[in-house]
């Protein structure tokens, strides 16, 4: 049984990953290849506007509340990610 939780814990964080990913691609203006390192100022080219369209996006995702503010020390697809799963962490 506890296999099973692991597994299906894992198959959430996948999700979870696979979405916001998606989510940055739409966002995008301009297409480009996103992964975990992806910068998103200076890879995906993401201004002030996209971040909010994405930011937008995610809270209505994942039924969250992001602060702007704390949006704007993350660099990385992969700490876009992180700071998701935190604040999915912190409304269940």
């Amino acid at each position: 049984m506890l296999c099973l939780e692991k597994i299906e814990k894992t198959e959430n964080i996948l999700n979870i990953e696979e979405k916001i990913i998606s989510i940055i691609q739409e966002n995008l203006e301009e297409k480009h290849p996103v992964t975990l390192e992806s910068d998103l100022r200076n890879d995906l080219t993401i201004d002030s506007f996209g971040t909010i369209m994405i930011l937008n996006s995610l809270e209505d995702e994942f039924g969250i509340t992001i602060d702007e503010h704390d949006f704007k020390d993350i660099v990385k697809v992969n700490d876009v990610i992180n700071h998701i799963k935190s604040k999915i962490n912190e409304s269940q």
